[in-house]
């Protein structure tokens, strides 16, 4: 049940997703507001955020830091449920 799509080109739909509601984000924020700047500066840092979130969990995916840590006997415990089936 995995995706047809490689991993750049996953990375390219996400990152374009992003890009874009970034710039759409921003060209909806009118210039004769107060704070129009403030506004865009929001918007760009909560898309930048989302997406670098988006990112080191999709990274994580593939290198993971850490994985299970079995003891010895539970080692053995599985091999020998494996060997009888």
């Amino acid at each position: 049940m995995g995706s047809n799509l490689a991993p750049l080109d996953i990375f390219g739909i996400i990152t374009g997703v992003w890009a874009l509601i970034a710039i759409v984000g921003n060209l909806l924020v009118r210039s004769s507001w107060e704070s129009s700047e403030v506004y865009r500066v929001c918007i760009t840092m909560t898309c930048f955020c989302c997406w670098l979130h988006w990112l080191l969990c999709w990274m994580h995916q593939y290198q993971p830091l850490m994985g299970p840590t079995l003891s010895k006997e539970m080692v053995e415990i599985v091999s020998w449920s494996w060997e009888n089936k």
